[in-house]
């Protein structure tokens, strides 16, 4: 174990540029250093009262940024790795937990190939950032994307690889690695029974307690890239399949499986894609009895102009259900949205629909999301208020019924 040289606490020489509350009452944040293609928002994690926003075309390699969600959000530190060179996209991806921080670049180079690693943090009582491990596959290959997607808990760290050859060229996989006290050991490969290949597994992954769910989008299953998602399980020493989940109808280019959660309210998948029930995109909960799992809801934006490409990420905080949607008009990006739900009387029912007032065509908002403790982040990373694609992200925190 080592601390990284290149984590540090900002001093108040560098500011962090804030716009305060727009209009429908978001903070907007942007980049300590508005770097043109820094792609800032590209990645949001919170956990606490702390944010994490990545923004992978920052200084070559990438970098992440580290803030204080219950005041401004203030800007607390900076993740440069010693290990990344340029065009790693260190902060492609990123994943959460109480003290541990762990960081998706899927372009490094491993053993010669451009296959991908993860980084993978711990905070120590001081609050720095210490650098515990350097996750790669056991079999690395060109365009693996290893890290493209991560989960993270306190026993496990579950790592998705959609352009894994194993079943076939970017069949795609999730490595999952376990034993934190001897510095993450890779424990399993998880691969879907039917996968082959263009199926993408491993785009998306979730996990929840002795669970992990895996979102393979570009499955053919009963039609071309209608998607599939499957939900191992803890059994002894290894993951077992439990479950895999379908979408309802047989139509071509849903994407089912493009965004996955899981909790204790259930499993939920995202249907970027048209079909005809919901041309703009749909989120599918299924539940279990203890013995079968069942489909439950269907969740759309019911705006449907404003919000193609919904259900393209989401995340889950309890009773709160954040849903990305980034719209495409014909050749062209349009402003998206996100979209907050909550449980009432076992029913998922939208609680209210999140915009920046300051978006522009193309600026991507609502292609990452997280949510945690009231506090809402949603990236925006081709905003180019700092120079092109330099990227963007916006706080939302709960008051009541409302967010501000």
């Amino acid at each position: 174990m080592r601390t990284v040289k290149g984590i540090w606490y900002l001093s108040a020489g560098i500011v962090l540029l804030v716009a305060g509350c727009s209009g429908d009452g978001s903070s907007r944040i942007s980049p300590p250093e508005g770097i043109v293609g820094g792609r800032f928002g590209s990645s949001v994690a919170a956990s606490g009262s702390l944010g994490v926003i990545g923004s992978p075309g920052s200084n070559g390699a990438g970098a992440v940024y580290v803030y204080d969600l219950d005041n401004g959000p203030k800007v607390i530190g900076e993740i440069l790795p010693e290990a990344a060179v340029e065009g790693d996209d260190f902060g492609s991806a990123v994943g959460l937990a109480p003290n541990l921080l762990v960081v998706g670049a899927p372009l490094h180079e491993h053993e010669g190939f451009i296959a991908g690693a993860a980084f993978v943090y711990h905070r120590d009582d001081d609050g720095a950032w210490q650098e515990d491990a350097i996750l790669v596959s056991d079999a690395a290959g060109d365009l693996d994307y290893f890290a493209s997607s991560l989960a993270v808990g306190r026993e496990w760290i579950a790592i998705g690889s959609p352009g894994d050859d194993e079943r076939g060229s970017n069949a795609g996989a999730v490595f999952v690695f376990g034993e934190p006290a001897i510095g993450w050991a890779l424990q399993e490969k998880l691969t879907a029974p039917d996968a082959g290949p263009g199926d993408r597994c491993g785009s998306s992954v979730a996990m929840f307690e002795d669970r992990i769910l895996v979102g393979c989008p570009h499955g053919f299953g009963s039609a071309i890239q209608s998607g599939s998602a499957y939900l191992f399980r803890l059994s002894a020493t290894s993951f077992a399949l439990e479950h895999e989940f379908s979408p309802p109808s047989d139509e071509t280019g849903q994407l089912f499986g493009s965004a996955v959660g899981i909790s204790e309210r259930g499993v939920f998948v995202g249907a970027p894609g048209a079909s005809a029930s919901h041309p703009d995109g749909s989120v599918h909960i299924f539940s279990t009895d203890g013995s079968s799992w069942q489909s439950i809801e269907i969740l759309s934006a019911g705006d449907q102009v404003a919000s193609r490409g919904f259900g393209a990420v989401l995340h889950l905080d309890d009773d709160l259900l954040v849903v990305g949607a980034q719209r495409m008009e014909g050749e062209h990006l349009a402003p998206g949205s996100a979209y907050v739900f909550g449980l009432a009387n076992d029913s998922w029912t939208l609680a209210t629909r999140l915009r920046g007032n300051d978006i522009d065509r193309a600026d991507g908002f609502g292609s990452s999301v997280a949510v945690q403790d009231g506090h809402v982040l949603v990236g925006a990373a081709g905003d180019a208020q700092g120079g092109s694609n330099a990227g963007a992200a916006y706080h939302f925190v709960q008051s009541g019924t409302d967010w501000k």
